[in-house]
């Protein structure tokens, strides 16, 4: 009644429609998610009054979200029923406990701000569900000056990667973080961007990626140095998909360095690509699927130090829609990898073999895996709450 009363609009349709984009549900049932210690499994819990800013609850009867505020929090008690107003005050102020131990009491109508604390809660609660299930980009705009941690929360717990705004938000105070500080948990960053969610799906923030792919100049390239840490990679895939690779560690692979080629063949990092773009285009020396949307069109050894166990390698891969008559760009790749030649060869043959097992859609040349859905219950099954654990 609050709520509406601010003018908060209900509609079935489009809260469903809101409930599965933002948390990934579809339920009638009340589902409680403890935001500092994400679980897949989120069971009722009534013991949530410490902390409560970090609990909440979704409640499909009502189309809300809210946060266990107690009635005073929210309510002129003291008008609306004065015959317990009457009671609190008869309430001793002081109790001794079965262990003999003085236990006081705080009530209601001692705290000189309540009112104004009232007023706040209201605000936070109108505000958090006209923006989720109303668009109201007023009222986003006054949680991203009130309200910053249910946002980020948003976007690392649920994996919402939507909004634009909300995503510079997010990546502009991490920027700053890394810049100032040497964080403790710097899987953070590879855990917002690439994620497993609670069915061991792999689920990667496109939405993020992209924010920082339309920033320009300076701004780009300090979100870009949070990302050279060592990445999966499907987590590389999708930044070259991106356009957004420069430089990084990648799993199985070695050190991947972008590398800028001429017309002529010949690069930035003194070496000679022995074809040059345009002939990589007509006639690719290999034509492998790498990814969906990625496809090898050559490896060859540079330099390998035996004694080391150290290789350096090229890659050329080109980024399409679904297919190579539909190129989109042609990247070059000098790759350090701390194996041997063969073994690195050994490497990316399986990461060409095991896209080839996945089905083809003959009709339209994508890829496609099959997924089991494995909803039950009140689980949140496929946005990443448990990705890591955070302490406030």
């Amino acid at each position: 009644t609050i709520l509406i009363q601010k003018k908060y609009e209900i509609n079935e349709e489009r809260f469903r429609q809101k409930l599965s984009e933002l948390f990934h549900l579809s339920t009638n049932e009340i589902v409680h998610v403890d935001l500092m210690w994400p679980q897949c499994e989120n069971d009722l819990n009534y013991d949530t009054f410490e902390f409560k800013e970090q609990q909440l609850y979704i409640v499909p009867e009502f189309q809300i979200v809210t946060i266990p505020f107690l009635l005073p929090e929210l309510i002129d008690y003291q008008t609306l029923f004065p015959d317990i107003a009457k009671i609190e005050k008869d309430v001793k102020r002081e109790m001794t406990d079965r262990n003999g131990e003085t236990i006081f009491i705080v009530r209601w109508k001692d705290i000189s701000d309540l009112e104004i604390q009232r007023k706040k809660n209201i605000d936070l609660l109108f505000h958090r569900n006209k923006y989720l299930f109303n668009d109201d980009q007023a009222s986003l705009t006054w949680l991203l000056l009130n309200d910053q941690e249910f946002l980020k929360q948003l976007v690392y717990v649920f994996g919402y990667d939507k909004e634009p705004k909300i995503n510079k938000m997010v990546l502009y105070a991490l920027e700053k973080h890394f810049s100032n500080t040497q964080p403790q948990n710097e899987e953070i960053l590879e855990n917002l961007f690439a994620v497993k969610d609670c069915n061991g799906q792999l689920q990667i923030r496109e939405g993020l990626l992209k924010t920082i792919a339309e920033e320009t100049g300076n701004k780009q390239n300090k979100l870009f140095q949070m990302l050279k840490n060592k990445h999966s990679l499907s987590t590389f895939h999708h930044y070259l998909k991106l356009g957004l690779w420069h430089s990084g560690q990648v799993t199985g692979w070695g050190r991947i360095d972008a590398v800028s080629v001429h017309p002529d063949g010949t690069t930035d990092k003194g070496f000679f690509l022995r074809k040059s773009p345009d002939d990589y285009l007509r006639s690719p020396r290999i034509s492998k699927p790498l990814a969906p949307g990625l496809f090898l069109l050559d490896t060859y050894c540079l330099t390998t130090n035996s004694t080391q166990q150290e290789s350096v390698h090229v890659a050329v891969i080109a980024v399409c829609k679904a297919t190579m008559d539909s190129v989109e760009a042609i990247h070059c790749l000098r790759i350090t990898s701390q194996t041997t030649a063969q073994q690195f060869r050994q490497a990316v043959q399986n990461a060409t073999e095991s896209i080839e097992q996945m089905d083809v859609n003959s009709s339209s040349g994508y890829y496609r895996r099959k997924r089991k859905n494995t909803r039950t219950g009140n689980r949140i099954d496929t946005g990443p709450i448990h990705a890591y654990t955070r302490k406030y």
